[in-house]
């Protein structure tokens, strides 16, 4: 059977203005890393020991919100790189955690 006398066509009605398609270039800009320094570091185990939990350090993400604002609040004028933000105070503390972890056991 040939496709004239189909009636499903494989090929499109009408011709196609590609000024009018969604851009399919992939976009290759990334974010600018946060930089910490060991006082925001500080900062942030303090602010997140203050919050302790009562089932221990698991965190939830309003958590490392908070704590980013408090950041941002106490180094607004000297903070460097990118935006600390939630996400990357999590990141943050799951390393620092961890080197404490490491530390403790030494």
């Amino acid at each position: 059977m040939s496709s004239a006398s189909s009636s499903h066509f494989l090929c499109s009605k009408g011709s196609i203005d590609p000024t009018k398609l969604p851009s399919l270039k992939k976009s290759n800009q990334r974010k600018i890393p946060a930089k910490w320094t060991d006082k925001e570091e500080h900062a942030l185990v303090l602010y997140l020991k203050e919050q302790l939990p009562a089932d221990g350090p698991n965190f939830v993400k309003k958590y490392f919100n908070n704590a980013a604002q408090h950041l941002y609040v106490k180094f607004k004028l000297t903070q460097q790189g990118g935006e600390k933000n939630g996400a990357t105070c999590q990141t943050k503390w799951a390393n620092v955690h961890l080197s404490l972890h490491y530390i403790c056991a030494i």
